[in-house]
């Protein structure tokens, strides 16, 4: 992970979004980073998988992947565009089970910044085996202008 100023807004917003959403789903999904680029304009997120996520198939429940997918993605966009940045819509493609241990990752990118929206694009995968995505996500989020820059 490079040293660099996104990568230190990511840890500020991590540190304060534990702190401010503990009991709430957003806090109980552990968010962490793994990796940023500035440049590419995108972050790896990662989150341990935990018992409450199953499903009574014992695999992570789709709705907490969507949770994790949007998360990731609006981290990397509040980050990168320096405003918050509501979602407008999220598609998300479930390609295989989610196992329900170890490490899952989300790498999300930035792929169009307009004057309101920002597309994000994001793969989720388990950190043993990163070569099989679990989903995969595209969303829209809303970027309001002339709103003030996100309170570190």
């Amino acid at each position: 992970m490079e040293n660099c100023v996104l990568c230190e807004k990511l840890n500020n917003l991590l540190a304060q979004a534990e702190e401010r959403n503990k009991g709430m789903v957003a806090g109980m999904i552990k968010p962490f980073l793994i990796d940023c680029d500035y440049n590419a304009r995108q972050t790896l997120i990662g989150f341990p998988a935990q018992d409450w996520e199953r499903n009574p198939n014992g695999v992570i429940h789709g709705g907490i992947i969507a949770t994790m997918l949007d998360t990731a993605m609006g981290i990397t966009t509040i980050c990168i565009v320096d405003s918050l940045t509501p979602t407008i819509n999220l598609h998300i493609s479930y390609l295989r089970p989610c196992p329900a241990d170890g490490i899952l990752a989300v790498r999300s990118q930035i792929t169009m910044e307009g004057g309101s929206v920002v597309q994000v694009r994001a793969e989720m995968y388990d950190t043993r085996e990163p070569e099989l995505l679990i989903a995969t996500a595209e969303g829209a989020f809303r970027r309001f202008k002339n709103a003030k820059p996100f309170e570190w």
